[in-house]
């Protein structure tokens, strides 16, 4: 199974979220389509999942010549910060075909460990923390 990687650099969030939306649709489309992963950053955005809530945007987004957008999304979960130097990477997949499962929480957990060992290759300790998803980073100020 492949894979058609796009490195795309700096996008603006609305415009990364609309190529996606577009390849999701193509996917419905036409399965044989080849699955797609964008890998870009952002500038700095804030972006609210259905279940955010404002009380966990603790800064004024009203504030004079603040450089981020805020941006309601179709997406699960709350805030989360998207901003230049962060590589974020959006998979486009089939989960109907090849070593995938059709279940969210299999793929969440699946691409945690992607990220655990990719971690661990830069000597960097990475762990799940039970309930939440997501991988867990502890820095150490201590030299």
């Amino acid at each position: 199974m492949s894979c058609v990687i796009h490195r795309l650099g700096r996008v603006p969030y609305r415009q990364a979220w609309d190529w996606q939306q577009r390849l999701i649709k193509e996917r419905f489309r036409d399965a044989s389509l080849k699955n797609v992963c964008l890998m870009l950053e952002h500038p700095r955005v804030y972006t609210l999942g259905r279940g955010a809530s404002m009380d966990n945007v603790r800064f004024d987004t009203t504030a004079p010549n603040s450089d981020f957008e805020l941006i309601k999304v179709d997406r699960g979960g709350e805030v989360t910060y998207h901003g230049p130097g962060q590589l974020v990477v959006y998979p486009i997949l089939n989960l109907t075909q090849g070593p995938f499962k059709k279940d969210l929480h299999w793929y969440l957990r699946q691409v945690e460990e992607v990220v655990i060992q990719t971690l661990g290759h830069f000597d960097i300790q990475g762990e799940r923390v039970e309930g939440l998803t997501g991988v867990d980073i502890s820095f150490s100020t201590n030299g």
